[in-house]
């Protein structure tokens, strides 16, 4: 249903690699260095984010794969190829902060995971 593979057995970083391959093809498919800053921030929050949302509703995601994604999100908002590094306009604490507290809005999946658990509870 929906994609999302059903575990009986513990979830490991490979059972779900599926994840990880489905947001590497996405921003496979994007030029970074072709978009202004604002629309990479729009393609991480509303496109990047809601690839993994319908696994985290029912599985609990290993940190690690969390991390991993967070990290391609960073990498395709500042533009970063894999030889190439940027400079960071916005400090880190700053990218998962709400637009009211100064911060560009983004959510981090390793949170998103957690309460999307916590509402089958």
């Amino acid at each position: 249903y929906l994609g999302v593979q059903l575990h009986h057995t513990r979830v490991s970083r490979s059972t779900l690699n599926s994840v990880m391959n489905h947001v590497n093809r996405r921003l496979s498919s994007w030029k970074a260095r072709n978009l202004s800053f604002a629309g990479r921030l729009t393609l991480t929050k509303f496109v990047l984010a809601a690839i993994p949302t319908y696994t985290m509703q029912t599985i609990y995601m290993p940190r690690k794969l969390c991390d991993d994604i967070d990290k391609a999100c960073r990498s395709f908002l500042w533009g970063e190829t894999s030889g190439q590094k940027r400079v960071h306009a916005v400090a880190r604490e700053n990218l998962y902060k709400p637009k009211l507290h100064v911060g560009l809005g983004l959510r981090e999946t390793r949170r998103m995971n957690t309460c999307f658990m916590l509402k089958n509870c």
